[in-house]
């Protein structure tokens, strides 16, 4: 008689232990892998979201042709308005629209979020088309300080001639990080 050729019982159980921890293990790895990338994801888009709001602000700063205007001390609505002004260099290829290259943009705060509106000619009224922007999200507070002549104000009154020197940027997360930037004012930089 041959004896039959195969596995025994204990061998199959043992393959399928070490299967097992092994399905077990590359799981835990993948799912560990799989969070870890949407963590650095989320964190792109955080740095990313910080660099378009740093170079919106800058840009707009550096080509102010008019007066910053900001509201009233002390004014707490839900759309506050953190500031106005008209900038330069608005580009308008080969000039295929009728308008100047001046723009009005808006900077306000509203529901958690720093919104960026801009005007689509030099004059606004009531029915001129605008873009909002949101350009900063889960915002908790956002202060504006602006400096000149060696001063600090926390406003820029219409009665105050010309632009400020320096404009600093304080912005408060819901997360609780604190964001200070400061933008020259005219540099054209």
């Amino acid at each position: 008689m041959s004896k039959a050729s195969g596995f025994t019982l204990i061998e199959v159980l043992v393959a399928l232990a070490i299967t097992a921890m092994i399905g077990v293990a590359g799981s835990s790895l993948l799912i560990q892998t799989m969070s870890a990338g949407a963590q650095v994801r989320e964190e792109v888009e955080a740095v990313e979201q910080l660099e378009i709001a740093r170079a919106l602000l800058q840009d707009d700063f550096s080509q102010i042709v008019s007066k910053i205007e900001t509201p009233t001390a002390g004014t707490t609505l839900s759309n506050e308005i953190l500031f106005v002004l008209t900038r330069s260099g608005w580009p308008n290829p080969e000039q295929q629209d009728a308008r100047s290259d001046l723009q009005p943009v808006a900077y306000r705060f509203e529901k958690q979020s720093v919104v960026r509106r801009a005007w689509l000619r030099a004059n606004p009224v009531a029915a001129t088309p605008f873009v909002d922007r949101v350009v900063l999200s889960d915002v908790e507070k956002v202060r504006i300080r602006f400096h000149a002549n060696g001063v600090w104000r926390d406003d820029w009154p219409v009665t105050l001639k010309g632009t400020p020197d320096l404009v600093e940027v304080t912005v408060e997360f819901v997360s609780e990080e604190l964001l200070v930037q400061s933008f020259c004012v005219g540099s054209g930089a």
